[in-house]
């Protein structure tokens, strides 16, 4: 797999993550600190700076939730936070230096489980199971509806 074929897993697994909102309430990442990197991935994707609202809006998560998260990110200096004098309603959340470094380790470390995987089993058969689980996670989404 060549870094093109990485870069098309990678967007197509964000967006299988990107649909964790249909997950039941209790299994949601954030909840856990276990998706933490969601909203890393969600600024980096922004180009390093969001709202906090639009961060609830992209990741499909509850703003208290998000804002939970937040502390966590911060408290490890990975993201900050500010006021913008033009609408001081809203928090603009940045990626920091740390933040975007952990950002960089984390896609690293995701691409290097990638090349494990496709080795595995084949660029094949990745490809397959990955439509097969969007089909599926659709499926179930739609037998809540």
């Amino acid at each position: 797999m060549d870094e093109k074929d990485y870069d098309a897993a990678y967007e197509r697994i964000r967006s299988i993550i990107g649909n964790l909102s249909s997950m039941p309430r209790e299994s949601k990442p954030l909840e856990h600190g276990k998706g933490l990197f969601v909203i890393l991935a969600v600024l980096a994707e922004a180009g390093g700076s969001l709202h906090s609202g639009d961060i609830a809006r992209r990741t499909k998560v509850g703003t208290g939730r998000v804002a939970t998260a937040l502390n966590v990110l911060e408290a490890k200096g990975y993201v900050r936070r500010s006021v913008p004098e033009e609408d001081r309603r809203k928090v603009l959340v940045s990626l920091t230096e740390e933040g975007w470094a952990c950002v960089h380790k984390l896609r690293s470390s995701f691409c290097s489980t990638l090349e494990d995987l496709v080795r595995a089993i084949g660029q094949e058969r990745f490809f397959s199971f990955l439509d097969t689980y969007v089909e599926i996670s659709a499926a179930l989404v739609r037998r809540k509806g």
